[in-house]
């Protein structure tokens, strides 16, 4: 459990997948505000399971529902809170840009950058949700692996800047 998460005076809840280097996993329920402005150094990329999850990005209001795909950037302001009295259900993975780098094959350049912070991917949806298939385990090298290629095609086919033939 990452120091300062843990909540238990409102039904609120995170939790997490044992650390490994280059990705965290985290499930979280929020029934209130979740989280004040603050910044992540890595792509934080999940999902809405169940209610409405508000926050603010790039100057826009953003709500994210079941099913839809959030992504957010290295070094991008967010916050986040129940967009309803329900509260909400959610799974985010924590990528460090440079497994992204990895899989892109390019020591230099630069990463994906999708438009769109929630979007109805099912390919990045499902990629996601097979992270979390056993979350009290460490991934092994090769599903990792597979997870990290996954992730950055999916995030390489919302890159409206990436020239696919």
């Amino acid at each position: 459990m990452t120091p300062g998460l843990e909540r238990s005076c409102t039904g609120d809840w995170v939790r997490s997948a044992p650390w490994q280097v280059g990705i965290q996993r985290v499930e979280a329920f929020f029934s209130g505000e979740a989280y004040a402005p603050h910044r992540h150094d890595t792509y934080s990329i999940g999902y809405t399971i169940n209610g409405v999850q508000s926050f603010d990005y790039r100057g826009s209001r953003l709500d994210s529902t079941p099913g839809r795909v959030m992504v957010l950037h290295p070094d991008e302001i967010h916050n986040g809170e129940a967009g309803t009295e329900q509260g909400f259900h959610y799974r985010m993975l924590y990528v460090e840009p440079a497994i992204i780098r990895e899989a892109l094959g390019r020591p230099t350049g630069t990463l994906p950058f999708v438009k769109d912070a929630v979007l109805g991917d099912p390919r990045l949806f499902n990629v996601i949700h097979s992270a979390f298939a056993e979350m009290d385990a460490v991934l092994e090298s090769v599903a990792l692996d597979g997870i990290i290629a996954r992730l950055t095609d999916g995030l390489l086919a919302n890159d409206a800047s990436t020239t696919r033939s």
